[in-house]
Order: structure tokens, then C-alpha cells, then sequence
């Protein structure tokens, strides 16, 4: 038990250091109206970067009425939720996602981020590990 405290005290701590990095990554560019599918990302990132995660929100739900279905649209569903604290929503989407695309790593990631919030430590570590 003490080395699996061990692990999942590091993913915590991995998970902080990623969090408070997050807005040095993220890519600041808006895209004009009329965007193309691949400019959504950007548009999302550029307003998280700002702290506009409702409008970060706004954005994927444009996206994924005009594109219904569309996969990498309802994982940017999932991560927004998160960022913005909606762990529960977080987790049921990514699960879903899971359901589509099982072993997917980034979904596992977001997964395993989403339960550690939720102090769920030890399926946390498996989604990791999985990834």
C-alpha cells in the first residue's frame, strides 16, 4: 500500500505541475468566423488561455452542432468540462469517449486527471497506468 500512496501522491503532484503550466503551452490564436474543423482547437485553447473557459465552452458546442459526432469535438467537450471543474460531467463523457475509442491515451490522461480530482486515487492510477 505504501508504494501505490507513493504513486498516486507523484501523479498528484505531476497533475499540479501540468495544471500550472497548462496556460504556458497553450496556443494563442483566434480563428476568424467560418473556421475550418482543424481551427476549433485553437479557438478553444486561446480562449483557455485567457480564463474563458465559457466561452471556451460556447466554442465546442458550436463545434460539435456543426459537426455532430464528431470524435476529437466531444473529447474537447470532456477536457472543458474539467477545466472548468465539472468533474462528474468530465468523467461521464470521457468514459463514453472511452467506450468508442478503448486505450486511447490522451482520453485515458484526461480520465485519470479528472478522478484524481475527485480523489478517486486508485482508479486514477489504473486509468494511467492504461494510458
Amino acid at each position: 500500500m505504501g508504494k501505490l500512496r507513493f504513486l498516486v501522491e507523484d501523479m498528484f503532484t505531476c497533475a499540479k505541475l501540468l495544471t500550472g503550466s497548462l496556460a504556458l503551452w497553450l496556443i494563442a490564436l483566434a480563428a476568424p468566423p467560418g473556421a475550418r474543423s482543424e481551427d476549433w482547437p485553437d479557438r478553444i485553447r486561446a480562449l483557455a488561455a485567457a480564463g474563458k473557459l465559457a466561452d471556451a465552452m460556447q466554442v465546442v458546442e458550436q463545434w460539435k452542432a456543426a459537426e455532430p459526432g464528431d470524435f476529437e469535438a466531444r473529447a474537447w467537450h470532456a477536457r472543458v468540462e474539467a477545466w472548468q471543474g465539472h468533474m462528474r460531467e468530465a468523467e461521464q463523457e470521457s468514459r463514453l469517449l472511452l467506450q468508442d475509442q478503448p486505450g486511447e491515451p490522451d482520453l485515458l490522461v484526461g480520465l485519470a486527471g479528472v478522478l484524481n480530482a475527485q480523489k478517486q486515487y486508485a482508479k486514477a492510477l489504473e486509468a494511467a497506468l492504461a494510458s
